[in-house]
């Protein structure tokens, strides 16, 4: 696995990253999805689903950018902005 993420093209990686926190942004804007949410009585560990709604696309953020910044690392891209402004 950690060969098949070096070799990733970086276009590649950029679209699988832009795909994946597009989803989120379209689970955060699109009011369809959130309303659907807000009418329902259920309720997730104890939570309303509309704010459990929220929490979930916050979640799934977090674990997108974690996710990139391990694969950048794999790839040995994390940090690089740091190193050229020092140098």
């Amino acid at each position: 696995m950690k060969d098949l993420i070096i070799k990733l093209p970086a276009r590649a990686k950029s679209a699988i990253v832009g795909l994946w926190l597009g989803g989120c942004l379209l689970l955060a804007v699109f009011p369809p999805f959130y309303l659907a949410a807000g009418g329902q009585r259920a309720l997730v560990l104890g939570m309303p689903l509309a704010i459990a709604y929220w929490l979930i696309d916050a979640v799934l953020l977090v674990a997108g950018i974690a996710l990139l910044m391990r694969v950048e690392r794999l790839r040995g891209e994390f940090g690089d902005e740091l190193d050229n402004e020092n140098s």
